[in-house]
């Protein structure tokens, strides 16, 4: 559905979302928490960053060579508590995540539809998700909601962006994007995950087509 709107392709534009800011925040390690088959990090390889580290971190070695897992594909319950964990435990000073607007499917999928009938077809049914295995998608209003809960939680600010479409025109951003930015920019190394101890357990050196890393 998004190649027929989009050119360069929405995965081509959230990447170079992410390249963009590791070069203006002159990040020298990044972390892609849920990095799957690592399509974001190859991808981020072909371009001249500020990178001198990159690590892929997925929940196991066999989904490390399967497709990506985003927090889309977790249940909500697990999607709310991993930005918990990733935020509270690993601290990165910049923590940016995506995930598809929900109420930018209806445009999707009327582009995929052959004809007018079909068109008029799909409108009266509920709108899909953008995949099959996804098991929520949020709205801009229940994206918002979460990242600022978050951010009461944890001593960070976000900022709210997306790649596909315009921002100021209904219905938003094909993807929505929060970036999230660490309050205390310097903090004791006890009080953090030790990024080195990511590859003793279990993490890759290569990066991925995921919708949440963070970098330091």
């Amino acid at each position: 559905m998004e190649k027929a709107l989009f050119s360069p392709p929405l995965s081509k534009q959230r990447v170079e979302f992410a390249v963009r800011h590791i070069n203006e925040s002159q990040a020298t390690t990044l972390v892609d928490f849920g990095c799957g088959s690592g399509s974001l990090l190859d991808s981020l390889m072909e371009h001249t960053t500020s990178l001198e580290k990159i690590v892929g971190v997925d929940i196991s070695r066999k989904s490390l060579t399967r497709a990506a897992k985003v927090i889309e594909h977790m249940e909500e319950d697990q999607a709310l508590l991993f930005e918990d964990i990733a935020l509270s435990s690993f601290c990165p000073r910049i923590l940016v995540v995506s995930t598809p607007n929900y109420e930018y499917n209806p445009i999707l999928q009327r582009s995929s539809v052959p004809n007018k009938e079909d068109d008029s077809e799909d409108k009266s049914g509920p709108c899909k998700f953008r995949n099959n295995d996804h098991k929520f998608e949020w709205t801009r209003a229940q994206f918002e909601h979460w990242a600022n809960k978050l951010i009461l939680r944890h001593d960070y600010s976000v900022e709210f962006s997306g790649v596909g479409g315009l921002g100021n025109i209904e219905p938003g951003f094909a993807s929505q994007i929060a970036v999230f930015r660490r309050n205390i920019l310097n903090l004791a190394d006890e009080e953090c995950v030790s990024i080195e101890n990511l590859y003793r357990n279990g993490a890759v050196s290569r990066t991925s087509n995921s919708s949440a890393f963070g970098y330091w």
